[in-house]
């Protein structure tokens, strides 16, 4: 899970456990400790997932907009808009290698090689 921007900046978790609201509040408390200018608004863009729209999830809108964070969901069915399901499209059909897939130990280590490398090695043109 994570965050991404067309520049390649990027805060990107690898998990192996499963994901739901809490996790992705969690995620997002984080980033926003984390983010560099937290005197700008920051807006983070979701899909319609189950664990986006939670009655737990929408319980923090409020908090996150008072620390300058505004969620906004894309159109339901419409992965092609969210930058952060293209990149994992490229990563998974065509930047991780075959090989990757020999092992858990193999695929982690290939995944955390593209996103050490992301804006250098890796790129995606948003155009």
């Amino acid at each position: 899970m994570g965050f991404f921007s067309r520049d390649h900046r990027h805060d990107l978790h690898l998990l192996e456990e499963r994901v739901n609201s809490r996790t992705v509040i969690d995620l997002i408390d984080g980033f926003i400790q984390r983010r560099a200018h937290p005197q700008r608004f920051t807006l983070i863009v979701l899909d319609n997932a189950s664990i986006h729209t939670s009655v737990l999830f929408n319980a923090q809108l409020e908090r996150w907009l008072r620390q300058r964070v505004i969620v906004y969901w894309l159109p339901t069915y419409s992965p092609e808009l969210n930058r952060i399901e293209i990149l994992w499209r490229k990563i998974k059909y065509e930047w991780l290698p075959l090989s990757a897939f020999g092992s858990i130990q193999t695929i982690k280590t290939a995944l955390c090689d593209i996103i050490n490398n992301l804006g250098l090695k890796y790129r995606i043109n948003f155009g």
